[in-house]
C-alpha cells in the first residue's frame, strides 16, 4: 500500500489535485487501521487424527 501512498504524494507534489483526496483517504484508512485493537496470536492446538 505504501507504494500507491507514494504515487499519490508524487501527484500532489506534480500539481495533480485529484490526488489530494485520495491521500487524504489513505491517512483515514490508516488511521482507522492504527485505531483497532490488536490482533490475538493464532493458537495451534495438536488434534490427532485418531486415538492410540
Amino acid at each position: 500500500m505504501k507504494h500507491v501512498r507514494r504515487k499519490f504524494v508524487a501527484a500532489t507534489e506534480a500539481g495533480d489535485g485529484r490526488a489530494a483526496r485520495q491521500l487524504e483517504l489513505i491517512g483515514k484508512l490508516y488511521a482507522t487501521e492504527r485505531a483497532l485493537p490488536p490482533r490475538p496470536a493464532l493458537i495451534r492446538t495438536f488434534k490427532p487424527s485418531h486415538s492410540a
